[in-house]
C-alpha cells in the first residue's frame, strides 16, 4: 500500500490547513474542506515543502453521499422480478420453442452436405 500524501491547502475556508489525502485521491488532483473546492497547482517544490491545492471559488460542491435519496419505484424491485419470472420467462420461452421447432422443420427436408 502506498503512503498518504499531506498536502497544504491555500486560500478559501481551509487556508493554511494541512489535509492527508490517499494516492487515489492525490492523483485526481482534487480535494475538499468545508464543502470548498481546493485544486492542485502542479508547482514541483522544493523536499521541505508540502504540495499545494488551491482554492478554487465558484466550483460547485461535490455531490454528496447518503443523506436522503429518493428513487421512483424504490420498492418495485420485488414486483418487477415476480412479473418478469411468472409471465415474461414463460412467453419467452413459449417463442424461443416455437421457433426451434420452425426451424427444425424447415431444415428437416434439406439434402445432407457431403464432404
Amino acid at each position: 500500500m502506498a503512503a498518504p500524501y499531506t498536502v497544504r491547502l491555500i486560500n478559501g475556508p481551509c487556508s493554511g490547513q494541512r489535509k492527508t489525502l490517499t494516492p487515489d485521491e492525490f492523483a485526481a488532483g482534487e480535494t475538499t474542506c468545508k464543502g470548498a473546492v481546493y485544486v492542485y497547482d502542479g508547482v514541483t517544490r522544493p523536499s521541505g515543502q508540502l504540495p499545494h491545492f488551491t482554492y478554487r471559488p465558484g466550483a460547485p460542491p461535490p455531490p454528496s453521499t447518503g443523506g436522503n435519496l429518493t428513487a421512483p419505484r424504490a420498492h418495485g424491485g420485488w414486483q418487477d422480478l415476480r412479473r418478469s419470472i411468472n409471465h415474461k420467462l414463460p412467453r419467452s420461452l413459449n417463442r424461443a420453442g416455437s421457433l426451434t421447432r420452425a426451424a427444425l422443420r424447415a431444415t428437416s427436408g434439406g439434402r445432407r452436405v457431403k464432404l
